[in-house]
C-alpha cells in the first residue's frame, strides 16, 4: 500500500508557485561554445534481422536546455556516409548554447545512434548514450 501525509504546512504551501516558475529566472546561465569531434562508431549491432547499413548520430541539443529555450533550437545529426558496423564518421560539430554556471545544474548531451536503411525511408533506433557536457566543462 502507498500512502502519502504531511506533517507541516510547509510541505505542501510552496515559495513560488510551479505554474510560475522559470528555471532561467533562478539559475545563472552563461553562453559556451562546445565542439564535438566525431571520429567513429564501434561494434554497432542491429536488433533485427538486417545488418547494419549506414549508421549515424543524433545529438539532442533540447537536452541541455530548459523547456521555455529548446523549442527554438534543432538538433544536430551526422551525414550517414559510411556503411558497416564501424563507420568512420569524422565530422566536426559545433554549437553556442546557453549553460548554467553552477556545475549542480549542468545537463548531459543525449545523442541517439539511427540506421539509414531503404535511402532513409526506415531509420531504426540502434542505441543511446549520454556526454556529460558539464563534467566536461567545469
Amino acid at each position: 500500500m502507498l500512502v502519502s501525509f504531511t506533517i507541516v504546512a510547509d510541505d505542501y504551501s510552496f515559495k513560488i508557485p510551479i505554474d510560475y516558475l522559470k528555471l532561467t529566472d533562478q539559475i545563472e546561465y552563461n553562453e559556451f561554445n562546445c565542439e564535438i569531434n566525431v571520429l567513429g562508431l564501434r561494434n554497432v549491432e542491429s536488433f533485427g534481422l538486417m545488418p547494419v547499413k549506414k549508421p549515424f548520430i543524433k545529438f539532442n541539443l533540447r537536452s541541455l536546455l530548459p523547456p521555455e529555450k529548446a523549442q527554438a533550437v534543432t538538433n544536430i545529426k551526422t551525414q550517414p556516409n559510411a556503411a558497416g558496423p564501424n563507420p568512420n564518421i569524422n565530422t566536426m560539430i559545433s554549437f553556442a548554447i546557453d549553460l548554467p554556471v553552477n556545475p549542480l545544474f549542468c545537463p548531459r548531451l543525449q545523442c541517439d545512434v539511427f540506421d539509414y536503411v531503404y535511402k532513409g525511408l526506415v531509420q531504426p533506433l540502434l542505441g543511446t548514450f549520454t556526454l556529460p557536457i558539464g563534467d566536461i566543462m567545469h
